[in-house]
């Protein structure tokens, strides 16, 4: 195990620990991201741009269906 992962390893049972709640923000890229409110630490799996509407029209698109059944 190399000194990068080890401080990875340290790093995220340190948050988990003194987890203190998080927010959603976008990150240097631009994504969206969540983003510990305590430590900093951004979360493993960001959201691109192009990705963002997708849920929410399905979600949308449910919600649209549901009331033309009801």
């Amino acid at each position: 195990m190399t000194n990068p992962q080890i401080a990875e390893i340290a790093a995220k049972a340190w948050c988990r620990w003194t987890h203190g709640g998080g927010r959603i923000e976008r990150d240097e890229h631009g994504r969206l991201n969540w983003r510990g409110v305590k430590c900093g630490r951004w979360g493993d799996h960001p959201v691109e741009r192009k990705d963002e509407w997708q849920p929410i029209g399905q979600s949308l698109a449910a919600y649209l269906k549901e009331q033309s059944d009801a």
